[in-house]
This record gives structure tokens, C-alpha cells and sequence, in this order.
């Protein structure tokens, strides 16, 4: 198996290895100078929650000039947000090497199955973020502090620091793990997928568009899959999006098994990554609903 190595793949490769070594060496020895550091990256690790979806968005862009336009339009405003968090850019431009090179990878992409493909590892980026995350927030408690000590925060002037509250804020220890994990992992995947070749399946073309065929909605089923897990902060809009998503990838799903000659083999991909993100969209947004909900009633 002869592997399709390109400068995006090692660049990607690269950063997020980088951001691990940052990280781990930050929650094995930090130094007092580093407290910025610290809190800069703790906030990044929440931020990424947006981020992580970048990778999807570009693959489906296309050459659709407005597209990549309205993408530039969000991730500025994202960053100006972010900006607003982090009391230095250092990070910020490390990071930003990160996501030019999800967006220059996605503009570079002609082949539709490698667009496929890069779509489908990026949801699998998607779910690694939630895993990890619903992980350290339940097993916090045993997570090692290893430098990041109660006495290291106090001493340091950490809590000064911050500027928002928040699991990953409070508690960089927990921040840390986090990043470490999720950021070697990606490594991971990214060197996997230099190596990953899907199965080509011979199918039939035909003159009547995958779209406008009886239940198949491929992209209605991604579409509202991201938008369930972006409008998942808000009570049950995350979660009825993600159901609409949900129900539209399985109908898809379905149809392309019992017809498979029917249908283009990147519309049953897009399908399956729609279902994903919608399934993690409803389950992220009942979570969230229910966080709100309780701290609704504990103020009553």
C-alpha cells in the first residue's frame, strides 16, 4: 500500500504535535512566566469546540467563492471572540497555522473521494473532541496536577489571570490532560489517514441528480448535523436540529443500501457523516438542556 503523503498532512501532523509537546511540558514544569501561557491554552481547548468542525466545512465548500467567503466571515468573528479571552496572541498565531492549514488543505482538494475522505476524518476529529471532553469532566478528580499544584496557581498569580471561569480555566490541570490527549490523537489520525485507502466501488451514474431522488438528503443531513452541534448551547434547538439530521442520514443510509447502483458513493459518505454529527449534536444538546434547565431551578 503505497501511502499518498502531501505537505498538508505533514504540516498537520506537525502542529499538532507540537501543541501536545506545548501542552504536556506546560503541565509537567511550569514556570511562573508561563501562567498566560497556561490560561491561553485552557481557553483554547474550550474554544476548539467550534474549531473542530472547520475541517468538515472545508471539504463541502467547493470553488463557491461566496462560500469560502461567509467561512472567512465566521472564523474572523470567531477569533475576534476568542481574542476577547486570552490576554496575549501568542497562542493565537499558532493556532491560526493550525486552521490555514485545514482551510488551504480544503481549497487545495480537486478529488472527490480525498474531499470524502478528509470530511470523514474530520468528524472523526469531532468525536474524539467529545469524548475526551465528556471524559475529563466526569473523571477530573483523578486527573494529575503534576506542576499545576494548588500552591504553583496561588503562588504564580494564576486566578488573577483569569479572565473567564470555567472547568477547563479553573482547573488548567484538567485543560491539560485534555489537550494532550486530543491533540495526539489528532496526530494520529492524521498520520492514519496518510496511510487509509477506502475501498473503490464500482457504481452506476444516472441522469437524475442523488438530491432530487425520493428521500435522499444527503446534505440536508450534514447540514443539520453541524448546525445541531453549533446551536447546541441553546435549550432543545441543538437537539430538534440534530433529530431532522439524524432521521434524514438514516432515511439516506437506508436507500443507498437496498440501491447502491443508484446512487454516488460521496453522497452515502456525506450521509454517514451527517448522521454523526447529528447524533452528537443531540446528545451534546440535551446535555446543555439540561445543565440549564438545573441551573434554572437551583435560582427558583
Amino acid at each position: 500500500m503505497k501511502p499518498r503523503i502531501s505537505i498538508f498532512s505533514l504540516i498537520d501532523i506537525a502542529l499538532t504535535c507540537y501543541m501536545a509537546y506545548l501542552i504536556l511540558s506546560l503541565w509537567l514544569y511550569p514556570q511562573a512566566s508561563d501562567v498566560e501561557l497556561i490560561y491561553n491554552l485552557a481557553a483554547l481547548m474550550a474554544f476548539e469546540f467550534i474549531m473542530v468542525h472547520s475541517g468538515v466545512f472545508m471539504s463541502f465548500l467547493g470553488r463557491s467563492w461566496k462560500a469560502w467567503l461567509c467561512a472567512i466571515i465566521f472564523y474572523g468573528l470567531f477569533a475576534l471572540v476568542f481574542n476577547a479571552f486570552v490576554t496575549d496572541n501568542r497562542i493565537i498565531f499558532l493556532y491560526a497555522g493550525v486552521v490555514l492549514n485545514r482551510v488551504l488543505a480544503g481549497i487545495m482538494t480537486r478529488d472527490e473521494t480525498e474531499r470524502a475522505k478528509r470530511a470523514g476524518f474530520s468528524a472523526l476529529y469531532a468525536i474524539i473532541y467529545f469524548f475526551l471532553l465528556f471524559f475529563v469532566a466526569i473523571y477530573s478528580f483523578i486527573i494529575p496536577k503534576f506542576g499545576l499544584t494548588s500552591d504553583f496557581l496561588k503562588s504564580s498569580g494564576y486566578h488573577d489571570t483569569v479572565i473567564n471561569g470555567g472547568l477547563f480555566t479553573d482547573t488548567p490541570h484538567t485543560a491539560m490532560c485534555f489537550g494532550v490527549l486530543y491533540y495526539a490523537s489528532l496526530s494520529l489520525v492524521a498520520l492514519f489517514a496518510i496511510f487509509y485507502r477506502p475501498k473503490e466501488k464500482t457504481t452506476v451514474e444516472t441522469p437524475l441528480d442523488d438530491e432530487e431522488k425520493p428521500f435522499f438528503h444527503p446534505k440536508m443531513a450534514i447540514g443539520f448535523g453541524i448546525a445541531s452541534i453549533l446551536l447546541s448551547w441553546f435549550i432543545i434547538v441543538g437537539v430538534i436540529l440534530g433529530i431532522v439530521g439524524a432521521v434524514s442520514g438514516f432515511l439516506t443510509i437506508k436507500q443507498y443500501r437496498e440501491m447502491p447502483d443508484e446512487y454516488t458513493r460521496k453522497s452515502y459518505v456525506i450521509a454517514q457523516i451527517g448522521k454523526i454529527c447529528s447524533i452528537i449534536g443531540v446528545i451534546f444538546g440535551v446535555v446543555c438542556t439540561l445543565v440549564i434547565m438545573s441551573g434554572v431551578l437551583e435560582t427558583l
